[in-house]
């Protein structure tokens, strides 16, 4: 019962501020609220981190939506008290339901996955920080702006979610190895798919719209074909000196292949004539 007392405020809270952003006509955010409010419920310790930072936003966004309403009630001569009263009351709800979950009850419902949850959770805001830009400089970087434009907010929004989900995993020594295979296996074949639906006309999945040969080699040979144009060189050696190794095994979309065809087998020698064509 302590539980439900604990958790039902803040699972509240979330359905609110849904609706707020619905009607808002900010249908991202109010999926992200409704998510939210089921989340609570579960019992993994950085769910409440989480929660315990996103609660006080949606409470300064109802007191910012409160002082914009009354200026505009003030501004059109109407009554403005009861709106402020209702809307602060609703911030104060909010932030309440923050409070519960640091108590006592909320530290023993969140037990799950203690050891790796600020992980997690700079993983999940780590992502958004790095992405939200991206809304304002290149949306359509976002798979989602092209086909639902308005909508990239809840792709960023998942991306934290499988951020944090990598990272769990990659902090486990017995999971990483497993984990990082996957991953890598699957951001090929996400890339390939998408240049092959490229090819086939849906110049959505591209890009810039444009086709090009998808050789890391194109990176250097590129620019000196063109004889200019060094953004991509650039990106590719500021990527290689923060991420070294990791580039070939989490940014290479073709090696992953190679380790796949290459696992489970045993190590055979080369052919004695190889050995011939060494230059010493």
């Amino acid at each position: 019962m302590r539980s439900i007392l604990c958790l039902t405020p803040s699972s509240l809270a979330f359905v609110l501020g849904g609706a707020h952003f619905w009607r808002a006509g900010q249908y991202p955010f109010s999926v992200g609220c409704m998510l939210f409010a089921l989340l609570v419920w579960r019992r993994e310790a950085w769910i409440r981190q989480v929660t315990l930072v996103l609660l006080p936003l949606l409470a300064a966004r109802w007191v910012w939506a409160a002082a914009q309403f009354v200026q505009i009630r003030m501004f059109m001569e109407q009554p403005w008290m009861r709106l402020a009263c209702i809307l602060l009351g609703v911030s104060l709800f909010t932030a309440t339901a923050a409070l519960l979950l640091e108590g006592k009850t909320g530290d023993a419902w969140y037990a799950r996955g203690r050891k790796r949850a600020l992980m997690r959770t700079a993983a999940f805001f780590g992502t958004i920080a790095i992405l939200t830009p991206l809304l304002f400089v290149a949306p359509q970087v976002f798979l989602t702006e092209r086909f639902l434009p308005g909508w990239a907010p809840l792709h960023i929004l998942l991306a934290g979610f499988w951020a944090s989900w990598v990272a769990s995993r990659l902090g486990d020594r017995d999971a990483a190895p497993r984990t990082r295979l996957f991953i890598w296996r699957l951001f090929s074949v996400v890339f390939f798919v998408q240049l092959a639906l490229g090819l086939a006309g849906y110049g959505l999945f591209l890009m810039t719209g444009n086709l090009h040969l998808p050789v890391p080699g194109m990176i250097l040979a590129a620019p000196l074909y063109r004889g200019g144009g060094l953004f991509m060189p650039i990106l590719f050696g500021v990527s290689v000196l923060l991420a070294g190794a990791a580039w070939c095994s989490h940014l290479c979309y073709f090696g992953v292949w190679d380790t796949v065809a290459a696992s489970g087998r045993k190590a055979v020698p080369p052919p004695r004539w190889m050995s011939r064509l060494r230059p010493v």
